[in-house]
């Protein structure tokens, strides 16, 4: 029975892995949240390069890194070849990991979002997340129009 669980785990897994690189899964924490009007931003993270990359993408929408903002955005990141389940390198994997950003009003968590990448983690989809939260939890970018 175990053995049939995980057989149907896998074929899941296989079945919809291929269409799962582009999407981005979300969740709002607090449902009467109101969006807030800032420039500045506070930012963490364990993974520099990618810090680097969320960086630039705020600021490109004309945000500012202050460390002592009340409005903070969480950088989390997995790569796949870290993960030491066997199941997950058993299957030929269609993806390599995934990037999370958390917006925290002074630490709480109001919104997640988060997005798998297939080989490097591109300035796409750094974007894509930043505007995912922009629009949510930030009325308005500062410099470009979000479509």
């Amino acid at each position: 029975m175990k053995l049939l669980k995980i057989y149907l785990f896998l074929s899941i897994l296989l079945l919809v892995g291929c269409s799962t690189e582009k999407k981005i899964y979300e969740k709002l924490y607090v449902k009467d949240f109101k969006r807030v009007e800032t420039k500045s931003l506070s930012l963490k993270g364990d993974n520099y390069y990618l810090l680097d990359k969320v960086e630039h993408s705020l600021k490109r929408f004309g945000f500012v890194i202050k460390k002592n903002s009340p409005y903070t955005i969480i950088m989390t990141s997995h790569y796949t070849i870290n993960c030491s389940n066997p199941v997950m390198h058993a299957i030929p994997a269609d993806v390599n990991g995934y990037i999370r950003l958390s917006f925290f009003v002074k630490n709480r968590e109001i919104y997640r979002v988060q997005r798998d990448f297939r080989s490097n983690i591109t300035d796409e989809i750094v974007d894509d997340l930043v505007k995912m939260i922009v629009k949510k939890c930030i009325g308005r970018a500062q410099k470009e129009t979000l479509p």
